[in-house]
């Protein structure tokens, strides 16, 4: 990371080296970098340092979005125009030496890498760099500054068999099942040096010392299967996917409606995902465990298995991570349940769309919904919506489990949605227009999460708030000086409260048994 520090030329291009990882999926170039940049001494070699997962199509604004948010350890406002966060952006990187990493670009635009590029660099110190990831040679040729780039090469069969070992046998029981152990190489033989898919089956077989199931992963027809577009690794993925039992099955294959290009995954909100659409099966063998706690451990059981990665424990939650090659395979198994609507007049819409994501809400939408009717979950990020887009989802998909809108600008939210009976999980966050809620809110009696963090101008809740009798997570932000004991005060199984900016609170109920079920209560910033 040395290299270039002490170059003085004039040319602002040469002050900033960028440096691309270049390797097939699965071979560690996140990793790698996330090496790096955790380094002690490059921790202390630099003033400033960034992490962007870059969106597939190079979109610029939210590219820059997503460096400042990370320059700032902060969340940006989508309101913020391009000519706005290329201003704060400047002025967060003047006079400093900083390492940006770019992970996981694809786009080989050379325009929108220029204009990128001079973005950043513009005011910078000498000895700046950059890290590129890409599975792209064409991109690491653009983007390069440097005479090689740094090319991740496939494991030695030694290295690969050393990592299997260690994440299928408890220590040192390798020794105990040579016959296990030599179908040990014949598995790892088939992954063909990429680590992912190693540590991946591996994690399957942990433990495991029945042969029979060694086999039926050495020996399985999926090896067979055609390399689709993604090197020598989706067979060995799709197999320790088939491995998986049912639940875990059902809960990864939601997890294609997480975004692609998104890091740092909240467990918690998974998990209640999870709940919202019924995946988790509370009479299976669990006693009378709370369906939270089942959630985290099916969490658990596959971040054990590999599926999720770069983890950090929060104690009330977990930070996951989704490799790219994951999602892909989770894509595949959901066999297009998600869409991502970027227009109002896309057409190309699958009739079996479960989870649909909008990026644009114009005249022409409700005629685009008319052919869907297995909807259960609808996604706006849009900044400003109006309540008849908001009205015509309601009104189209009756069968809604998850609904999320924040940041949308709503003002008012339709008294329609009193009619979603399934709905289980409603996100109004940081709508901060939002002054009251309809009543017809409290007859969402199947309710399980409502988030209201950031709504400010929020001035109470509805009268009738305590028949939301399924509210298990409540998290808010209020101008309501108290919780009364007929009312939020009063909402018997709730688990969860986050409170958070209400600065007019100035008491909660006095008598624990107004919230006889909350095991977690958190206040901050009030």
């Amino acid at each position: 990371m040395q290299q270039g520090d002490d170059d003085q030329s004039g040319n602002s291009n040469n002050k900033v080296s960028v440096i691309p990882i270049v390797g097939i999926g699965g071979l560690g170039k996140t990793t790698f970098a996330k090496w790096v940049y955790d380094d002690k001494s490059v921790v202390g070699h630099f003033e400033l340092r960034m992490w962007a997962s870059v969106p597939v199509d190079f979109e610029l604004t939210r590219l820059t979005r997503l460096i400042l948010g990370s320059a700032l350890d902060t969340d940006i406002s989508d309101k913020l125009t391009l000519d706005q966060l290329q201003g704060r952006l400047r002025e967060a990187l003047k006079d400093k030496k900083f390492l940006l990493v770019l992970d996981d670009v694809w786009n080989d635009d050379a325009l929108k890498w220029s204009q990128l590029r001079d973005l950043v660099i513009e005011g910078a110190k000498s000895g700046s760099k950059i890290l590129v990831t890409t599975r792209n040679i064409s991109v690491a040729s653009i983007m390069g500054t440097i005479p090689t780039n740094i090319n991740l090469e496939f494991l030695s069969s030694e290295d690969c068999l050393s990592l299997f070992v260690e994440c299928a046998f408890k220590d040192g029981c390798d020794k105990d099942y040579p016959n296990l152990f030599e179908m040990g190489k014949d598995i790892v033989r088939k992954c063909r040096g990429v680590p992912l898919a190693v540590k991946t089956l591996g994690s399957q077989l942990y433990s495991k010392t029945d042969e029979r199931e060694w086999k039926l992963v050495r020996d399985s027809e999926i090896w067979k299967l055609e390399r689709e577009g993604s090197g020598h690794i989706l067979p060995a993925l799709k197999l320790s996917y088939t491995r998986l039992p049912p639940h875990l099955r059902q809960c990864l294959a939601y997890c294609s409606h997480l975004r692609k290009d998104m890091i740092g995954f909240n467990s918690c909100q998974l998990i209640r995902y999870w709940m919202a659409h019924g995946i988790l099966d509370q009479s299976r063998v669990h006693g009378n465990m709370e369906l939270e706690d089942i959630g985290e451990l099916y969490f658990k059981d596959l971040w054990a298995r590999s599926f999720f990665q770069n983890v950090i424990d929060y104690h009330v939650l977990y930070e996951f991570d989704m490799h790219d090659l994951i999602h892909d395979l989770v894509q595949s198994v959901a066999q297009g349940e998600c869409f991502t609507m970027k227009s109002a007049n896309t057409k190309d819409i699958y009739e079996n769309v479960r989870h649909l994501t909008f990026l644009e809400a114009g005249q022409n939408v409700s005629t685009t919904l008319q052919k869907l009717n297995k909807v259960r979950t609808v996604a706006a990020n849009i900044i400003d919506i109006d309540e008849s887009f908001v009205h015509t989802c309601f009104s189209r998909f009756k069968y809604l489990r998850v609904v999320e809108l924040p940041r949308c600008s709503l003002q008012v939210l339709p008294s329609s949605m009193g009619s979603l009976k399934h709905l289980r999980y409603l996100d109004l966050s940081y709508n901060e227009a939002i002054t009251k809620l309809p009543n017809a809110i409290c007859r969402l009696q199947s309710l399980q999460t409502l988030n209201l963090i950031g709504c400010v101008n929020l001035e109470e809740f509805p009268r009738d708030i305590n028949k939301l009798i399924s509210l298990t997570s409540l998290w808010l932000t209020t101008k309501q000086a108290s919780f009364t004991e007929n009312g939020a005060g009063c909402l018997k199984s709730l688990r969860f409260l986050y409170i958070t900016k209400c600065s007019n609170l100035t008491s909660l109920p006095c008598e624990t048994s107004y919230l006889a079920s909350l095991r977690t209560l958190r206040i901050e910033k009030c």
